[in-house]
C-alpha cells in the first residue's frame, strides 16, 4: 500500500487594495489615536504582514 501524498498548500490569497488600506488604517489608529491603547505586538504583526506583501513578486510584472 502506497502512502498518500499530503495535500498541496493553498495558493496565497491575492491581497486586495482594500486589505492594504484596512491594515494601514488599523496601524494609523493604533499609533495615532489617543483613545486606543497601544498594542506593540499588533503593530509589529501588521508591519510584518505588510512587508511580506511588499516582498511578493507581482505576477503582472512577469515577462511575457
Amino acid at each position: 500500500m502506497m502512502a498518500s501524498k499530503p495535500p498541496d498548500p493553498p495558493e496565497p490569497r491575492a491581497v486586495t487594495q482594500a486589505d492594504d488600506t484596512s491594515k494601514i488604517d488599523e496601524l494609523d489608529r493604533l499609533l495615532n489615536d489617543p483613545d486606543v491603547q497601544l498594542e506593540p505586538v499588533r503593530v509589529w504583526a501588521l508591519l510584518a504582514e505588510m512587508r511580506q506583501v511588499a516582498q511578493r513578486p507581482n505576477p503582472s510584472d512577469a515577462p511575457r
